[in-house]
C-alpha cells in the first residue's frame, strides 16, 4: 500500500483539477466561403467538429494550462504544476492514478518554454519503483485545445493500463499551454519535450519511478522518438535512456516527404492517393510554424487560404483534415516540383532523422506496408540513411497493416523489445530489417 499512500499524500497536497471549451469553434459561413470552404466543405467541417469534440470537448482548465508563475525562474525539467486528476472523470481502469503536470522544456532555438503532460501509474501494485515509458503521441491538432491531457478519453494512454509500466506522456509545447505556438512535426522540439517530461516526472516522483526509461511514439510521435534517439542528452548512460519504439513515423525527413508526395500526385490517378494529402499539407503547416514567412510555390493560393481556417476555428485533427475531404490535388497543388523549396530543406536539416547525428541506443521502427497516410517508402529511406551512419535501428514492415493497424499488429514485438531493454538484453548494434 506504500504506492497508494504516497500518491494520496501528493493528492491531498495538490487538490483536484477543475475545469471550460477551447477547440473546434463554429465559424460564420461567410468567413468560411472567403477561405475557399464552400457549403459541402462546411458540412464536412461541422461533422468533423462534432467528432473532435467527442474527444477534446472536455471543459478546458484554463487555470491549469496557463503559464505558471514560477516559470521564469525555472530550468528544463523543472515541475511547474502538478494536479491529481479525478479518475472517475476519465477513461481509465479503476485504480489507475493520473496526474497532470506542467514543466519546463526547450524550444527549437534553445529558449525555455512551458509544456504540459500527464503521468499515469498503473493498476498493479509494485514493491519496486515503476518502470517508466515516455509516450510521444500522434497528431491530435496544432492548437492548445487539442492536447491529449485535455481529453477525458485519455487517447495516448489506451492499452497501457495493464502493462505494468508507469507512463509520462507529453502534450508537446504549444498544445495545452500556449506560451508559444505548436511547431508541428518539429521533431527536435518534440524530442526535447519528451526528455524534459521524463526529468520532471522523476523529480515529481523520485522514489516511484526508475531512472531507466524507454520511449514509444506513433505517427507524429514516431518521428519524435526517432529524433530523440539521436539527441545528445540520451547518449549518456546517466540519462537512463534504454531505447525507443517508433511506430509509423509521420515525418522522418520532411522535404523528401514533400518530393515523394508530389511525385505520387503527378503520376497517380488512384483516388486513394488523396489520403496522402495530409502528409504534405502537414509539412506546410509545420514549416510555417517555424518560418512564418514560408510561402511555397508548390501549394496553391486556394490551399493556403483554406488552411487559415484551422487557426480561426482552433480545429483539432479531424476537423483540420476534413478541409481536404471535399477538395482535390488539382485545386490544392500549384506545382509538382518542390526541388527548390529551400525553407523546407532547412526545416528538414533541423528536424530530420538519419542525417548524420549519432545514436547509441536501440530503436525499433515498425510500419505497415498498406499505410496510405505515410507511405512506408519514406521510412525505408530514412532507415537506410540512419544505417549508413551506423545507428542501431531495426525496421519491421508489417504486411497488410495501415497507419493505425500496425500498432496492434506489432504489439507483441514492441512489448518484447521494451521488456528486453529493461532486462538488459543485448541488441545488435548493426541495422536489421
Amino acid at each position: 500500500m506504500l504506492r497508494h499512500s504516497l500518491l494520496l499524500t501528493t493528492a491531498l497536497c495538490l487538490g483536484l483539477t477543475k475545469a471550460e471549451q477551447a477547440s473546434n469553434f463554429d465559424l460564420p459561413p461567410e468567413l468560411m466561403e472567403e477561405h475557399a470552404c464552400d457549403a459541402e466543405c462546411q458540412a464536412a467541417v461541422a461533422q468533423a467538429n462534432a467528432a473532435d469534440l467527442q474527444i477534446f470537448g472536455t471543459e478546458f482548465d484554463f487555470e491549469f494550462y496557463s503559464t505558471a508563475a514560477n516559470f521564469t525562474a525555472s530550468k528544463p525539467g523543472d515541475v511547474l504544476k502538478l494536479d491529481l486528476v479525478d479518475s472517475s472523470t476519465i477513461n481509465v481502469e479503476p485504480g489507475t492514478t493520473v496526474f497532470k503536470m506542467q514543466y519546463t522544456s526547450e524550444d527549437l532555438d534553445g529558449s525555455l518554454v512551458p509544456a504540459t503532460a500527464f503521468i499515469a501509474f498503473p493498476l498493479a501494485e509494485a514493491a519496486e519503483p515503476y518502470k517508466l515509458v515516455a509516450i510521444a503521441h500522434g497528431t491530435t491538432g496544432i492548437f492548445r485545445g487539442c492536447a491529449p491531457s485535455v481529453s477525458n478519453a485519455m487517447p495516448s494512454y489506451q492499452g497501457w493500463e495493464t502493462t505494468g509500466y508507469a507512463v509520462v506522456a507529453t502534450d508537446y509545447t504549444g498544445l495545452g499551454n500556449n506560451y508559444t505556438n505548436h511547431k508541428y512535426l518539429s521533431n527536435a522540439a518534440h524530442a526535447n519535450d519528451v526528455i524534459y517530461s521524463v526529468l520532471a516526472a522523476k523529480s515529481a516522483f523520485p522514489h516511484r519511478l526508475t531512472n531507466e526509461w524507454v520511449s514509444f511514439g506513433h505517427s507524429q510521435g514516431g518521428s519524435a522518438v526517432w529524433k530523440l534517439s539521436e539527441h545528445k542528452l540520451v547518449q549518456d548512460r546517466k540519462s537512463g535512456y534504454l531505447g525507443g519504439v517508433a511506430m509509423a513515423p509521420a515525418a522522418p525527413q520532411t522535404h523528401k516527404q514533400v518530393l515523394s508526395g508530389l511525385d505520387m500526385f503527378r503520376d497517380s490517378t488512384d483516388p486513394s492517393a488523396l489520403s496522402y494529402l495530409p502528409a504534405i499539407i502537414g509539412v506546410y503547416l509545420g514549416v510555417k510554424a517555424v518560418f512564418p514567412e514560408y510561402d511555397p510555390t508548390w501549394l496553391s493560393d486556394e490551399a493556403k487560404k483554406l488552411f487559415e481556417l484551422p487557426g480561426l476555428g482552433q480545429y483539432c485533427v479531424t476537423a483540420m483534415w476534413s478541409l481536404l475531404s471535399t477538395s482535390s490535388p488539382d485545386k490544392l497543388l500549384a506545382s509538382f516540383d518542390a526541388s527548390g523549396d529551400s525553407t523546407s530543406m532547412e526545416f528538414q536539416k533541423i528536424n530530420g532523422v538519419g542525417l548524420g547525428s549519432p545514436a547509441s541506443r536501440p530503436l525499433l521502427v515498425a510500419h505497415g506496408d498498406k499505410d496510405v497516410n505515410v507511405p512506408v517508402n519514406n521510412t525505408i529511406s530514412a532507415f537506410e540513411d540512419a544505417c549508413s551512419y551506423g545507428n542501431p535501428v531495426h525496421l519491421s514492415i508489417y504486411p497488410g497493416q495501415d497507419h493505425s493497424g500496425v500498432i496492434a499488429a506489432s504489439r507483441p514485438e514492441w512489448l518484447r523489445f521494451i521488456a528486453d531493454r529493461f532486462d538488459g538484453a543485448e541488441f545488435d548494434d548493426a541495422c536489421s530489417k
